[in-house]
Order: C-alpha cells, then sequence, then structure tokens
C-alpha cells in the first residue's frame, strides 16, 4: 500500500476533488447505516487508524450503534469501531464502482482495492468477538 492515512490520497492522483468525494461518500453511509439509530450519524471526528500494512478510516467517538444495511437485512447493534470498519469498507465499495463507471481507474482504484482487502482480512484481530460477528452481518 502507497497509503499510510487518509491524506495521502489527495498524492496518489492529480484531481482533489476524487479523495474529497470519497471522504464525503464515507460520511453519507455513515448517516445511512445509522438511521434508525437513536442517534444517528450526524457528523464526527475521523482519524486514519492503523490496521496491518494498512489504514481504515475511524470515527473517533466510543459508543455503540444500531446499524441497519437493507441490503442484507441485517439489524445490529456494534462498537465505534466496528461501525467505522464497516462504514469504510462498503463506501469503499461504492466508491470504487463509481469509479469504474467513470473510467477513473488506476493508482486510487488500486489503493482502495488494497486497503480494503487489508481491512477486511484483519478485522477479527480489532475487533471484540461480538463486534466482529455483528461487522460480518452488517458487510456480509
Amino acid at each position: 500500500m502507497k497509503t499510510k492515512e487518509f491524506d495521502d490520497l489527495y498524492r496518489l492522483i492529480k484531481n482533489p476533488l476524487i479523495p474529497a468525494n470519497l471522504e464525503q461518500h464515507i460520511y453519507k453511509v455513515a448517516r445511512r447505516l445509522s438511521a434508525s439509530d437513536d442517534q444517528p450519524y450526524d457528523g464526527g471526528y475521523w482519524v486514519s487508524e492503523k490496521i496491518g500494512d494498512g489504514w481504515f478510516f475511524s470515527l473517533n467517538e466510543e459508543r455503540r450503534w444500531r446499524v441497519e444495511n437493507p441490503n442484507n437485512f441485517s439489524d445490529v447493534h456494534i462498537g465505534s469501531k466496528a461501525f467505522s470498519l464497516a462504514v469504510f469498507l462498503i463506501a469503499l465499495s461504492e466508491f470504487s464502482i463509481y469509479l469504474y463507471q467513470k473510467g477513473l481507474m488506476g493508482a486510487l482504484s488500486d489503493e482502495l482495492a488494497e486497503l480494503h482487502g487489508n481491512a477486511l482480512s484483519l478485522a477479527s484481530e480489532v475487533l471484540t468477538e461480538d463486534d466482529y460477528r455483528a461487522f460480518c452481518a452488517v458487510v456480509d
């Protein structure tokens, strides 16, 4: 992986709007997945958190979230780290489809694919057993 944190994505491509759009998409996914929560996501401070050789974008807030994924009918309660990982992976998947449809495959899409694979394969090592089960229900 060529990046160590979110801001490094801006250095991979010449168009700064694309990483900015990814960041906004991450926030949209967080709002969508937490829409049924008593306090749905409505902004917060996100940080790049190391996982294996890569990183994921993590909401810097400790709480439990009610998460519903209408794409697979999951409805679970998970901690912030599991919520962040699920949001990050779903956003990367959806954004990669967008890049493909726009003909923007290249260094950024390759990096997003590596980040996705790395975070997905190591999620069980950074989440509690209960949160990992709930996380899997959301992203499967």
